[in-house]
């Protein structure tokens, strides 16, 4: 009974090569629609194309409220769906 079946300290553990993202590496570059909580607790929707994730939620390119391009970050915490479009 001399090893241990649980833990095995000399060999290291796999790691996966690129960041862990909640949503899949192939939705970049792809239209995305993202439900989540706004800062006044209402619901809220937001189209674009999905940029990429960082530790705290999502990116997507979307039309800022005057109508120009702009870049939106959405935290996980308020995210209820992520939808891809096309």
């Amino acid at each position: 009974m001399g090893e241990s079946w649980g833990n095995r300290g000399d060999i290291p553990a796999a790691r996966r090569n690129g960041t862990p993202s909640m949503l899949p590496s192939t939705w970049q570059g792809r239209r995305i629609t993202v439900e989540y909580l706004g800062p006044d607790e209402e619901a809220r929707c937001t189209s674009g194309k999905f940029l990429d994730t960082c530790g705290f939620g999502v990116i997507i390119a979307a039309r800022d409220p005057g109508g120009g391009p702009g870049k939106v970050a959405i935290c996980w915490d308020s995210v209820f769906v992520v939808e891809l479009d096309d």
